[in-house]
């Protein structure tokens, strides 16, 4: 029988995501948690629109959301450093939340 929690495709990333940063430990104020959030945000759309919202999806987005933080770049960014990379993965989901979007309008047009 497999595992139910993996193969759920109507979990609550958004919550699970925000729960799992409470645990973290991470700071909830200043730019780094903005911009975590927004991650959060645009994750949970890119899953939903991929109706894709596997228990194994939001711990990978939990990865790539804690992925070379440190605590020195939580209110200045560095090129390169945390915050950069994480704006970069904000962009990159926008670039193909728009890209599915736009693929679904030409069909449907």
């Amino acid at each position: 029988m497999p595992d139910v929690k993996s193969t759920r495709t109507d979990l609550n990333v958004s919550r699970r995501l925000r729960r799992m940063l409470k645990a973290s430990g991470l700071p909830r104020i200043g730019k780094a948690h903005s911009l975590r959030m927004r991650f959060v945000q645009v994750t949970h759309a890119l899953l939903i629109l991929q109706g894709d919202c596997t228990y194994h999806k939001i711990i990978r987005a939990m990865r790539e959301l804690l992925d070379g933080w440190m605590p020195t770049e939580e209110h200045h960014s560095e090129v390169g450093g945390y915050q950069h990379r994480l704006l970069n993965v904000v962009d990159d989901i926008h670039t193909e939340i728009e890209q599915m979007a736009g693929s679904e309008w030409v069909g449907f047009i």
